[in-house]
């Protein structure tokens, strides 16, 4: 499955450098033309510029409701706009559909709007929204999921380039009656300036490239995605391990080996289609008589091996600072109990008992897996991610209350 990366902007992304946004691999964006009843002042550039960079453009039309802003009006406003432009983009026009500045939302008047925009471009538009406001706002109308899914759902928090690796490890929340979506803003926070684009934060998209030509009836700007989709692009080579932060293969010359995290990563890069199988490598170097089966079988993917494990990251290691703990008089902690008591000793000498840093909020993931591991132990720990343990079980549930009094210590 490949994906693709795109962007959506509107005047609070004033200035778009669009080919230095190309350059990085963004094929799509959708660009505000009106907020209600009024236009988007930066609309005009943004879609000459898009599409001078080659670009995939679809318009969207921020929703509104209550006085004096008609649906049917909305409607007509945009498809004026776009066709004053004589251009009207190569995918479907979107209705954007928040609660900001709507107190309450119709499901009946958003459906006046939708058809009026479906008569007027010949096209089914694109909703987009988010479980969070269409669900107890809108509500289950059956007759919604006949349209296009743009959603929102930011499933890791902050940002870092190796979120996409986890991103597509993970699913977006879909509003009701959809069951599945055709984009996703994946994204509030990535940087701008990593996209040509202006202030300090930009939205994100992803969308399959069969999606993309579905919607577009075009073939995806740029051709063949190389390994990885275009969204996490093998790095470097010598560039680091996080593989999505590098630069993607030169066209018809990729690398012959490059660096991810071992195992079902390998997935985000169509192994089948990409990738070589490396089972053949491992029997003849031996590798395979010292590895323990375990991770024999997390390598594998449908039957092959297309990775080979280098080193191992380390999450359950707790690091003391054995000078404080001495003039506290406080033991280093063996076990939980013991962890809760120190930290109890060193808050009643008025001392901060842990550091729990975080740049983009997966270190907070990585501390509750060690909890909970450490509170389930190794064999119920593997039956939870395995199926054979339900996470109902009490000691998940002891688990969080440790995860919460670990917090507490900070």
């Amino acid at each position: 499955m490949a994906y693709q990366l795109g962007i959506d902007v509107s005047r609070y992304q004033e200035n778009v450098d669009w080919n230095r946004a190309r350059a990085a691999e963004v094929k799509f964006v959708f660009i505000r033309a009106l907020n209600g009843n009024f236009a988007d002042s930066a609309f005009p550039g943004h879609w000459s510029g898009a599409k001078a960079a080659g670009l995939l453009r679809g318009v969207y039309l921020y929703y509104r409701e209550g006085s004096g802003f008609d649906p049917k009006t909305q409607a007509r406003k945009l498809h004026e706009l776009i066709s004053n432009t004589g251009d009207m983009g190569e995918l479907p026009p979107a209705l954007d559909i928040e609660e900001l500045n709507n107190p309450s939302l119709s499901a009946s008047k958003i459906k006046l709007c939708l058809e009026e925009l479906e008569r007027l471009f010949g096209r089914k538009p694109m909703v987009y929204t988010r479980a969070t406001v269409w669900d107890p706002k809108v509500g289950n109308v059956t007759w919604a999921s006949q349209y296009p899914l743009w959603v929102a759902h930011y499933t890791v928090a902050g940002w870092s380039e190796a979120h996409m690796q986890r991103i597509l490890a993970t699913q977006p929340k879909l509003p009701r009656p959809w069951n599945r979506w055709d984009v996703w803003q994946i994204s509030d926070k990535a940087p701008a300036s990593n996209y040509g684009v202006s202030g300090n934060t930009v939205d994100l998209d992803f969308a399959e490239e069969e999606t993309l030509e579905r919607l577009s009836g075009k073939s995806v700007p740029g051709g063949a995605t190389p390994p990885g989709g275009q969204i996490a692009p093998p790095p470097t080579p010598g560039g680091g391990g996080t593989s999505g932060g590098g630069t993607p293969p030169p066209s018809g010359d990729p690398f012959d080996t490059f660096m991810m995290h071992a195992g079902l990563e390998a997935e985000l890069y169509s192994p089948e289609k990409y990738l070589v199988p490396v089972d053949d490598i491992l029997a003849e170097t031996g590798v395979l008589d010292v590895m323990p089966q375990d991770l024999k079988d997390l390598l594998k993917i449908r039957g092959n091996t297309y990775t080979v494990p280098l080193n191992i990251h380390r999450g359950n290691v707790m690091w003391t600072n054995t000078r404080v703990l001495e003039q506290a008089g406080v033991a280093v902690p063996t076990n939980f109990d013991e962890f809760f008591a120190a930290c109890d000793a060193l808050k009643a000498k008025g001392i901060v008992p842990m550091a729990q840093g975080s740049t983009d909020g997966f270190e907070f993931g990585h501390l509750f897996e060690v909890v909970l591991a450490g509170t389930v132990g190794a064999e119920k720990n593997h039956g939870l991610w395995h199926g054979t343990v339900p996470w109902s079980d009490p000691d998940v549930t002891q688990a969080l209350e440790n995860y919460n009094k670990v917090m507490d210590c900070t």
